[in-house]
């Protein structure tokens, strides 16, 4: 595969080369220059919207970002084509207060925000991700990256801090919304291909099209990679086709497909001392059980806006759905259909006093489907003896579940903004409901029935203190619920779910400024503090009797939360531009009572107020230098770098896990398993690109020093199980060629 993937991008490249000789150039220069034109046609429309910063993320509907009165992050089109486009970590590492770290150098990235998301394992939490303004986290909070084609993404917006007033349970740190090329955007044939170390590979076809007030944009993409670690290959396909269809001053019809295929290898995570050993190795009972995700998605959106009673009437109805086989831990399939419907209204009165502005909608979501477990026999699931309705002795046996689960959200929003002269005043407020049904088709009186609800408001104060300096202080409430996984996982043998488990609800007030200063500086600052009751904590227990450890989950009482945040662009000369992020996040247990296993492998309680939150850096930042050079030539240096990581919620620099190996019944035994906290790095990469008519050249090295750090972490693992090793030095090249 790795041979095909490298033989397809040579015959891309000598085909080029045969255009940048004499010959070819006679043959193909009328259409190299008409190329060459529209390329640079479409190169200045969109350094013009950059200029402007149009952003919708942080108030539902289009804004210069100069106005908006919070923390917002623009990565556009530029920054994105000088990415690899292999995960969206790549794309989001210099946003301030943001950290996407990848579990295995693969497309599944795990995403906190002013230390919302931290207790992920897999997947996004407490984040919301959208594709174009609308969900594609789940009523339950779960966000999955298998969809995100960044290929057709015209620019991601990054909104930090509570934005639940706007988008619900989903979104208590922030929102990472992608906004889609159109065919208008990039009109004609584009081809991508790239390889590198590791066996990575991406190869994309895209199309588009305009006709009038219509466009069309079809997409398709190959992504696979062998893996710096063993068994963690893995491949995503996907296709995307979208178009507009009619003038937006009379009524706009978007029509959206989606469609991705996803299997991958599960390395899992590693002790220090295999780490320390081999960090390429895996977990030695992901291998023997070929711990794998395979896992199908859909979706198919239409959408409508329209003028309304003086404003715009935004429609949407989507469908989707998901078919997985997960063989880890058990032998998990489920196969899950959603259905989503919105309605937004905007309208200003600027001839008004106050020049007021409302935004207003209500928004309806479901998912539901089987989901079966079953023994992990090597990969394939252990159906015999058949599930049976038994209870013994009062004990839960998790090895064969049958259920249908249902979750289904319901919020309704309203945001509305005055100004008089330099200040601005923003309020707004939404209700959020989320049910949980789930049946269990093996013991029906074991079944669950939960609902969360919240009230979610906001305000915001800004001033335009100069022409160039917009700065403002806000005051949020941020909502969180457990997702049906969190709540499916049982802390024991006894309960078949983990109906202890609640919410979790944020009051953050943020200070911040955005502004210019002369024509060569921008800025951006936001310092923030927070409460949150009910934080949700991860942690890997052992339980005596099972096999196999369990992430569970659990409420802190309170979590104290603040930091500062800094990102600014310096034009040192028409050629070169420096970039730099920093953030300062600390994030403290103010009430927290857990349990741990003591040196006597009993379980033993842990008070950990006061301590620091493990997974979180409490410095990060990072620094780019950028030339621009003559003939289409661009070379970068960017560093990142953060400050140690404390894995487990005591913030010992070294120590032991004790984990019990022996049944419930038979006398306290087990392992000890020594870890360390990860050590602070600072890492280097660099990129260039090279334009040559209709083609760009492209080529990375990510950490140039080969710095040996983790990517990600597993916070309080009870079997010592704690790092995911970053990728080492890797190399990737590739070319994009534009034509009609």
């Amino acid at each position: 595969m790795r041979r095909a993937a490298l033989g397809a991008v040579s015959s891309i490249v000598i085909g080029t080369l045969l255009l940048a000789t004499p010959a070819g150039a006679q043959q193909a220069g009328g259409a190299a220059r008409d190329s060459a034109q529209r390329a640079d046609s479409i190169a200045r429309a969109r350094r013009a919207r950059a200029v402007r910063g149009v952003v919708v993320t942080a108030s539902r509907e289009a804004r210069s970002l100069a106005s908006v009165p919070a923390a917002v992050s623009l990565v556009d089109s530029t920054a994105l084509t000088r990415t690899r486009l292999v995960n969206i970590g790549d794309a989001l590492r210099a946003v301030p207060g943001v950290t996407a770290g990848s579990l295995y150098g693969t497309e599944d990235v795990k995403i906190t925000a002013r230390g919302a998301g931290v207790r992920s394992g897999f997947g996004v939490r407490g984040v919301a991700v959208l594709l174009d303004g609308i969900p594609l986290t789940e009523p339950d909070g779960q966000g999955r990256l298998d969809l995100v084609e960044l290929g057709t993404a015209e620019r991601i917006e990054v909104v930090r801090g509570p934005v639940s007033a706007l988008y619900g349970g989903a979104a208590g740190g922030g929102a990472v919304n992608l906004i889609s090329r159109t065919g208008a955007d990039q009109p004609g044939w584009l081809v991508r291909m790239l390889a590198g170390q590791f066996g990575t590979q991406r190869g994309d076809v895209e199309y588009g099209a305009v006709d009038g007030a219509n466009d069309l944009l079809v997409a398709a993409s190959y992504s696979g990679l062998e893996g710096y670690r063993d068994v963690s290959q893995g491949t995503n396909r996907r296709a995307r086709v979208l178009a507009h269809v009619g003038d937006a001053a009379e009524r706009r019809w978007t029509l959206d497909f989606a469609w991705s295929l996803l299997d991958q290898r599960i390395p899992g995570a590693l002790t220090q001392a295999e780490w320390d050993a081999r960090m390429e190795s895996a977990e030695s009972t992901n291998v023997a059980n070929r711990f794998r995700r395979f896992e199908e998605r859909w979706r198919a959106g239409v959408r409508a806006a329209q003028p309304a009673l003086g404003g715009t009437l935004d429609l949407w109805t989507v469908v989707s759905g998901r078919d997985n086989t997960q063989a880890i831990f058990q032998y998990i399939s489920q196969s899950v259909k959603r259905l989503q419907v919105g309605s937004q209204w905007a309208r200003g009165w600027n001839a008004l006093p106050f020049a007021p502005r409302v935004v207003a909608g209500l928004e309806w979501d479901r998912t539901e489907g089987p989901q079966n477990n079953f023994t992990n026999g090597a990969g394939v699931p252990i159906t015999t003896p058949l599930c049976t309705n038994d209870r013994t002795n009062g004990v839960f046996n998790p090895a064969c579940v049958i259920q249908f689960a249902q979750a289904t959200s319901i919020g309704a929003f309203t945001q509305a903004e005055a100004s008089r002269g330099p200040f601005a005043l923003t309020a707004g407020v939404r209700y959020d409901e989320i049910r949980y049904a789930i049946a269990n088709e093996i013991r029906p009186n074991q079944g669950l029935a939960k609902t969360f609800a919240q009230v979610s408001p906001k305000v915001a104060l800004s001033w335009q203190a100069l022409p160039t300096l917009r700065t403002w202080v806000s005051l949020a409430r941020g909502f969180e619920v457990p997702t049906a996984t969190e709540l499916s996982t049982s802390p024991d043998t006894i309960r078949p779910f983990n109906d202890a488990l609640g919410s979790s609800s944020t009051w953050m007030t943020e200070v911040g400024a955005r502004g210019t200063l002369g024509a060569r500086i921008t800025f951006d600052v936001a310092v923030y503090t927070a409460r949150v009751d009910g934080d949700f904590v991860s942690r890997t227990v052992s339980i005596p009797g099972v096999p196999v450890p369990r992430s569970i989950f659990e409420n802190a009482g309170t979590t104290d939360r603040k930091g500062v945040e800094i990102a600014g662009t310096l034009r040192v000369t028409d050629w070169l531009d420096a970039r730099g992020s920093y953030a300062y996040s600390e994030n403290v247990f103010a009430k927290y009572l857990t349990t741990v296993t003591g040196p006597a492998y009993t379980t033993v309680p842990l008070d950990a107020s006061g301590s620091r939150v493990p997974g979180l850096p409490l410095h990060r930042g990072t620094a780019e230098l950028r030339a621009t050079l003559p003939r289409g030539l661009s070379v970068a240096l960017m560093t990142e770098g953060q400050s140690a990581l404390f894995v487990e919620s005591t913030n010992a620099g070294s120590g032991i896990v004790y984990q019990r190996t022996s049944a419930a019944s038979a006398p306290p035994a087990g392992r000890q398993v020594p870890f360390q906290a990860v050590r602070g790095a600072i890492l280097a990469h660099a990129n260039v690109t090279w334009q040559v008519g209709p083609t760009t050249w492209f080529a990375a090295v990510e950490n140039l020093g080969n710095v040996r750090t983790a990517s990600n972490i597993t916070i309080n693992a009870s079997n010592g199980r704690f790092y995911y090793p970053a990728p080492p030095r890797t190399l990737t090249a590739g070319l994009t060629l534009r034509f009609e």
